[in-house]
């Protein structure tokens, strides 16, 4: 990925957002459920992040089989790149879409999601 996030592949983009959003931190099995992903495979990309120095597993104190998905300072210093590639992702994606033809589309695509 550009802007000096070595190692980051697209795939790691919705754990970021999902961190970001959540205020640096986040139960391994939330982030599963949010990004439509087994919890495995999801142990498998934070893994990585790790071995990155981008984020760390932190066992729960009150219950040892949850774990927690924590920024650390360096996955928290990405987030100004992390937002200028999303910025450009959307814009690529909506390039020639009317603000109604992406409502349009924003509600179908809701209305499928709901479906599973």
């Amino acid at each position: 990925m550009a802007c000096g996030m070595e190692g980051i592949v697209g795939s790691h983009g919705s754990i970021f957002s999902c961190l970001y959003q959540s205020g640096g931190q986040i139960k391994v099995t939330e982030l599963a459920k949010k990004i439509s992903k087994s919890k495995s495979t999801v142990t498998e990309l934070v893994n990585k992040l790790e071995s990155l120095g981008y984020v760390n597993k932190i066992n729960c104190c009150v219950d040892g089989r949850c774990t927690y998905v924590v920024l650390t300072d360096k996955g928290k210093a990405v987030k100004k790149d992390f937002d200028m590639i999303s910025k450009k992702l959307i814009d690529k994606a909506y390039k020639g879409f009317t603000e109604e033809e992406k409502e349009i589309l924003m509600q179908g695509l809701e209305k499928m999601r709901r479906n599973f």
